[in-house]
C-alpha cells in the first residue's frame, strides 16, 4: 500500500511519467535475499501496483538499476550472464505492461561497465521497441566516478541505442545543469534529469 500511495502523490502532483519500484529488483540483487525465483512475480506486481495507481493519466516507466557485480576478467560473470540478467527483468517488466525502460543510476564508464551498460541497452531492445532511458549519475566535478565527462557518456550512451540519455541521483539541480548543456553539445537526442 505505501509503493501505491507514493505512486498515487506524484500522480497528484503532476507527474506524466512514474516509475515502477524494481530498481534492484534483478537476478543478482534478489538472489541475496533468497528471492531471485520470485524474480517475475516483483517485477509483475510493480508494475501492477504502478498501472493501478497511473489510472491511465501517466505513463508507467519499468526501472532497471545497476546488477551490482563484478564482470569478467574482474569477476565471475560472463557478459552474456549480465545480458541474460537484464533481459530476464526487463521481460518481466514488459509482460507487466510498462509504457517505457528506464535504466539508472549507472556511473562507471570503465571498460567493464560499459560493456555493462551496452547488455543493459541491448537485452532491453532485443524483446521491445519501447523507449529507453539512459541515465547516469555523476559526481561534484560533473563526470562519473571514473572521469568520463557528459560529453562521452552522453556519446556512448546514444552509440548503445538509447533513446533519451539522462542524469539521476548523486548531486543537485545545479550541477546537473552545467552537465545537461555539455550533453546538449553532444548529441541530439532528448535529455532527462531526475536530482
Amino acid at each position: 500500500d505505501l509503493v501505491r500511495e507514493v505512486h498515487e502523490e506524484y500522480v497528484k502532483a503532476g507527474a506524466e511519467i512514474i516509475q515502477t519500484n524494481t530498481f534492484s529488483a534483478n537476478y543478482n540483487k534478489l538472489q541475496q535475499f533468497g528471492l531471485d525465483k520470485q524474480l517475475r512475480e516483483i517485477n509483475l506486481s510493480a508494475v501492477k501496483i504502478a498501472r493501478e495507481a497511473a489510472e491511465n493519466k501517466v505513463f508507467v516507466a519499468g526501472t532497471i538499476g545497476p546488477l551490482g557485480l563484478r564482470i569478467e576478467p574482474y569477476g565471475p560473470t560472463s557478459f552474456e550472464e549480465a545480458k541474460a540478467m537484464f533481459k530476464q527483468q526487463a521481460e518481466a517488466l514488459l509482460e507487466g505492461g510498462i509504457d517505457l525502460f528506464v535504466l539508472e543510476t549507472f556511473s562507471d564508464l570503465s571498460e567493464i561497465q560499459q560493456a555493462i551498460n551496452a547488455q543493459a541497452i541491448n537485452a532491453v531492445k532485443e524483446i521491445s521497441d519501447l523507449p529507453i532511458v539512459a541515465q547516469i549519475a555523476i559526481q561534484m566535478d560533473g563526470n562519473t566516478v571514473f572521469g568520463a565527462t557528459p560529453e562521452i557518456f552522453t556519446k556512448r550512451l546514444e552509440d548503445w541505442g538509447a533513446d533519451v540519455i539522462g542524469l539521476n541521483c548523486s548531486v543537485g539541480p545545479a550541477l546537473f545543469l552545467t552537465a545537461l548543456e555539455k550533453m546538449r553539445e553532444a548529441t541530439t537526442k532528448k535529455l532527462s534529469a531526475q536530482p
